[in-house]
């Protein structure tokens, strides 16, 4: 219903008023029916936003492990008559992992013959940091997250050197032999992996998606899921402290 420059009052889009009133419990029943629809519809529409959105509680969110973060199919078409094998992105970085042992075993045979010893790297690597760091973006921008926060590079050699120290003596107490042995296998396998690379990487991708890149302290205690944890708190409230 509105008025006109005439000043008579019209019906909007020819609508008619009912000649007998309106019963006032069927229309408390039809507006019940519309708020329970409402709420129905609020239900489902919280549902599929990202949950946690404040980080003070400390709680986890979402927690995605390597093999998670590459479990993307490999493209492949199939050969004639042959259906095509599924891979993933996952199986590259296997390969890239066998590539470097291989490449240990070699070092180490040229070097008992005085021969040259060193082996480029391989272009495998890149591509596999390149897709970590995708996954990673993508992972923030599904969780509406404004940044992503890398540890600190800085002395991150020593830190994981006494990390895997007390690893070793945890997990083999009392026998030095078998500790240096255990923790020469796992530092291996750690140095093999290029942080500074893979950071630039994160950052690259990072910011084509308009995503800033923060760096803070990691504590190196607990569960990699503890220590990603506490490494976002911390960044959280050296922000807060800073914006206060």
């Amino acid at each position: 219903m509105f008025s006109d420059l005439t000043g008579k009052v019209r019906l909007k889009n020819k609508c008619k008023i009912a000649d007998q009133p309106e019963d006032p419990e069927k229309y408390q029943q039809y507006r019940r029916k519309k708020e329970i629809q409402i709420e129905r519809l609020e239900v489902q529409l919280k549902a599929r936003l990202p949950k946690g959105r404040n980080v003070t509680n400390g709680e986890m969110i979402a927690c995605r492990d390597t093999k998670q973060l590459l479990s993307n199919p490999i493209q492949q078409k199939p050969k004639k008559g042959k259906k095509a094998k599924k891979h993933t992105h996952y199986e590259l970085l296997l390969r890239r992992r066998q590539q470097q042992q291989d490449n240990d075993i070699k070092r180490q045979q040229a070097q008992t013959k005085f021969a040259n010893n060193r082996f480029g790297e391989s272009e495998l690597g890149i591509y596999v940091d390149r897709l970590l760091a995708k996954a990673i973006v993508e992972m923030a921008i599904q969780y509406q997250a404004s940044s992503i926060i890398l540890p600190d590079l800085k002395n991150v050699r020593e830190i994981l050197d006494s990390e895997i120290q007390a690893k070793a003596e945890t997990k083999i107490p009392g026998c030095k032999k078998a500790q240096k042995q255990y923790a020469g296998n796992y530092r291996k396998n750690i140095h093999r992996w290029s942080y500074a690379r893979l950071c630039d990487a994160i950052k690259s991708k990072a910011i084509q998606k308009g995503l800033a890149i923060e760096t803070s302290r990691q504590i190196p205690s607990g569960t990699p899921e503890i220590q990603a944890r506490d490494l976002a708190l911390i960044a959280y409230h050296h922000r807060q402290q800073a914006t206060s």
